[in-house]
């Protein structure tokens, strides 16, 4: 039992140590972004890093939080309304947002075009 136990928790860090920092970030805002996208100095310390070496480290990708936060709540908040199962009121608490107001005008910046249009597809 415990040797099986012990060949899971290999497999699973090895499988987490082939994750790039953006990737696990990623993985991070998905999960918490409905109770409000953690904020950079958050995310630092859920990779155990300074904020400062997390800005290296992403600057090293190419990327930064700020790229990273949009990206991946366009990608959340394309594919909740692609499945028209979701109301757009609800895609706007479920991303974080306060208002709909404010989900409508990142959407448009993500996507040129408004959340409303969108999802008539």
């Amino acid at each position: 039992m415990l040797k099986i136990t012990e060949e899971t928790l290999k497999d699973e860090l090895e499988s987490i140590n082939e994750l790039s920092l953006r990737q696990i970030i990623e993985n991070h805002i998905r999960k918490t972004l409905c109770s409000g996208a953690p904020t950079p100095e958050q995310t630092a310390s859920y990779v155990n890093m300074s904020y400062r070496t997390l800005q290296r480290r992403l600057a090293d990708e190419s990327t930064s939080y700020r790229e990273i936060l949009d990206n991946t709540c366009k990608n959340m908040a394309t594919q909740l309304i692609e499945t028209k199962k979701v109301p757009l009121i609800e895609v706007t608490f479920l991303l974080g947002f306060s208002d709909a107001s404010s989900f409508s005008r990142s959407f448009k910046r993500w996507t040129r075009v408004t959340p409303a249009r969108y999802h008539q597809g």
